[in-house]
Protein backbone atom coordinates (compact mmCIF):
# COMPACT_ATOMS: atom_id res chain seq x y z
CA UNK A 1 0.00 0.00 0.00
CA UNK A 2 1.29 3.33 -1.09
CA UNK A 3 2.45 5.41 2.17
CA UNK A 4 0.20 8.35 0.99
CA UNK A 5 -2.62 5.83 0.82
CA UNK A 6 -1.87 4.41 4.64
CA UNK A 7 -1.07 7.25 6.84
CA UNK A 8 -4.54 8.87 5.05
CA UNK A 9 -6.91 5.82 6.43
CA UNK A 10 -7.78 6.74 10.36
CA UNK A 11 -8.98 3.86 12.67
CA UNK A 12 -11.89 4.22 14.40
CA UNK A 13 -12.25 2.29 17.40
CA UNK A 14 -14.07 3.04 20.67
CA UNK A 15 -13.74 1.84 24.00
CA UNK A 16 -16.09 1.57 26.75
CA UNK A 17 -15.07 -0.13 30.37
CA UNK A 18 -16.91 -0.76 32.80
CA UNK A 19 -16.53 -2.04 36.26
CA UNK A 20 -18.69 -4.43 37.73
CA UNK A 21 -21.17 -3.42 40.48
CA UNK A 22 -20.70 -3.44 44.23
CA UNK A 23 -20.13 -7.30 44.84
CA UNK A 24 -20.77 -9.60 48.04
CA UNK A 25 -17.19 -9.70 48.54
CA UNK A 26 -17.29 -5.70 48.45
CA UNK A 27 -19.55 -5.62 51.09
CA UNK A 28 -17.70 -8.41 53.72
CA UNK A 29 -14.51 -6.55 52.95
CA UNK A 30 -13.09 -9.60 51.71
CA UNK A 31 -10.35 -10.04 48.73
CA UNK A 32 -11.89 -13.01 46.08
CA UNK A 33 -9.49 -13.63 43.45
CA UNK A 34 -9.18 -17.57 43.16
CA UNK A 35 -10.51 -18.59 39.85
CA UNK A 36 -12.97 -21.36 42.18
CA UNK A 37 -14.46 -18.41 44.42
CA UNK A 38 -14.43 -15.52 42.22
CA UNK A 39 -16.44 -17.27 39.56
CA UNK A 40 -18.46 -18.96 42.18
CA UNK A 41 -22.32 -17.22 42.33
CA UNK A 42 -21.77 -16.86 45.99
CA UNK A 43 -19.23 -14.32 45.60
CA UNK A 44 -21.68 -12.50 42.63
CA UNK A 45 -23.20 -9.13 42.82
CA UNK A 46 -24.75 -7.74 45.81
CA UNK A 47 -28.09 -6.21 45.71
CA UNK A 48 -26.72 -2.74 45.21
CA UNK A 49 -24.27 -3.86 42.38
CA UNK A 50 -27.69 -5.02 40.73
CA UNK A 51 -29.26 -2.17 41.14
CA UNK A 52 -26.08 -0.41 39.51
CA UNK A 53 -26.13 -2.20 36.35
CA UNK A 54 -29.37 -1.57 35.96
CA UNK A 55 -29.12 1.90 36.51
CA UNK A 56 -26.03 2.20 33.48
CA UNK A 57 -27.07 4.73 31.54
CA UNK A 58 -27.26 3.06 27.92
CA UNK A 59 -28.90 5.82 26.26
CA UNK A 60 -25.79 8.03 26.19
CA UNK A 61 -23.93 4.56 24.39
CA UNK A 62 -26.83 4.48 21.99
CA UNK A 63 -26.57 7.78 20.84
CA UNK A 64 -22.97 7.98 19.92
CA UNK A 65 -23.49 4.51 17.26
CA UNK A 66 -25.98 3.78 14.75
CA UNK A 67 -28.14 0.16 15.26
CA UNK A 68 -25.55 -1.07 12.26
CA UNK A 69 -22.31 0.00 13.91
CA UNK A 70 -23.07 -2.58 16.77
CA UNK A 71 -22.67 -5.53 14.12
CA UNK A 72 -18.86 -4.87 15.08
CA UNK A 73 -18.67 -4.50 18.51
CA UNK A 74 -17.37 -6.82 20.77
CA UNK A 75 -19.00 -7.48 24.29
CA UNK A 76 -16.13 -9.03 26.61
CA UNK A 77 -16.19 -9.51 30.18
CA UNK A 78 -14.02 -11.26 32.89
CA UNK A 79 -15.52 -14.44 33.74
CA UNK A 80 -15.93 -13.74 37.61
CA UNK A 81 -19.52 -13.92 38.74
CA UNK A 82 -19.40 -10.40 39.99
CA UNK A 83 -17.97 -9.40 36.03
CA UNK A 84 -20.01 -11.19 34.12
CA UNK A 85 -23.16 -10.51 35.91
CA UNK A 86 -22.59 -6.69 35.86
CA UNK A 87 -21.54 -7.37 32.08
CA UNK A 88 -25.00 -9.52 31.07
CA UNK A 89 -27.43 -7.11 32.70
CA UNK A 90 -25.64 -4.16 30.69
CA UNK A 91 -25.64 -5.85 27.45
CA UNK A 92 -28.91 -7.41 28.07
CA UNK A 93 -30.65 -4.25 28.39
CA UNK A 94 -28.53 -2.54 25.28
CA UNK A 95 -29.43 -5.23 23.05
CA UNK A 96 -33.06 -5.03 23.76
CA UNK A 97 -33.30 -1.17 23.09
CA UNK A 98 -31.05 -1.88 20.32
CA UNK A 99 -33.98 -4.94 18.79
CA UNK A 100 -36.94 -2.56 20.06
CA UNK A 101 -35.18 0.36 17.58
CA UNK A 102 -34.61 -1.66 14.83
CA UNK A 103 -37.93 -3.18 15.12
CA UNK A 104 -39.95 0.38 14.90
CA UNK A 105 -37.73 1.33 12.25
CA UNK A 106 -38.15 -1.79 10.14
CA UNK A 107 -41.26 -2.62 10.96
CA UNK A 108 -40.92 -6.03 10.85
CA UNK A 109 -39.56 -8.95 12.51
CA UNK A 110 -35.72 -9.21 13.06
CA UNK A 111 -34.57 -13.10 12.64
CA UNK A 112 -31.37 -12.89 14.50
CA UNK A 113 -30.26 -10.39 16.86
CA UNK A 114 -26.86 -11.38 16.86
CA UNK A 115 -26.90 -10.41 12.99
CA UNK A 116 -27.25 -6.61 14.98
CA UNK A 117 -25.71 -7.52 18.47
CA UNK A 118 -22.66 -10.18 19.05
CA UNK A 119 -22.90 -12.32 21.59
CA UNK A 120 -21.45 -11.34 25.18
CA UNK A 121 -17.77 -13.33 25.42
CA UNK A 122 -16.77 -14.56 28.86
CA UNK A 123 -12.52 -14.27 28.67
CA UNK A 124 -10.37 -15.61 31.41
CA UNK A 125 -7.65 -13.01 30.74
CA UNK A 126 -10.02 -10.55 32.02
CA UNK A 127 -9.87 -11.82 35.62
CA UNK A 128 -8.07 -9.91 38.08
CA UNK A 129 -4.73 -11.03 39.44
CA UNK A 130 -5.05 -13.52 42.18
CA UNK A 131 -3.71 -12.26 45.44
CA UNK A 132 -2.46 -15.84 47.07
CA UNK A 133 -2.48 -15.76 50.48
CA UNK A 134 -4.58 -12.71 51.22
CA UNK A 135 -7.28 -14.84 49.84
CA UNK A 136 -10.79 -14.00 51.97
CA UNK A 137 -8.62 -11.79 54.25
CA UNK A 138 -9.80 -8.43 54.46
CA UNK A 139 -9.85 -5.87 51.60
CA UNK A 140 -7.14 -3.94 54.19
CA UNK A 141 -4.88 -5.96 52.24
CA UNK A 142 -4.52 -4.38 48.92
CA UNK A 143 -2.85 -1.13 50.74
CA UNK A 144 0.09 -3.96 51.63
CA UNK A 145 -0.29 -5.03 47.82
CA UNK A 146 -0.01 -2.05 45.93
CA UNK A 147 3.14 -0.47 48.37
CA UNK A 148 5.23 -3.45 47.29
CA UNK A 149 3.67 -3.33 43.48
CA UNK A 150 5.13 0.58 44.32
CA UNK A 151 8.14 -0.85 45.30
CA UNK A 152 9.25 -3.60 43.10
CA UNK A 153 8.31 -0.80 40.42
CA UNK A 154 10.83 1.38 41.51
CA UNK A 155 13.61 -1.60 41.93
CA UNK A 156 13.22 -2.52 38.45
CA UNK A 157 13.00 0.96 36.95
CA UNK A 158 15.87 1.90 39.00
CA UNK A 159 18.26 -1.39 37.84
CA UNK A 160 17.28 -0.95 34.69
CA UNK A 161 18.62 2.50 34.62
CA UNK A 162 15.15 4.41 35.13
CA UNK A 163 14.11 6.96 38.27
Amino acid sequence: MHQDAASSQKLHNTYYCLRHGTSIPNIQKIIVSSVANGTSELNGLAEEGLKQAQSVNIDSLLAKHDDTQFKRVVFLSSDFSRARQTAAIVWSRLRNKIQDSILQQANDSLQNIEDVVPPLELRAELRERFFGDLEGTSNANYDRVWEFDAMSNISESSSSGGL
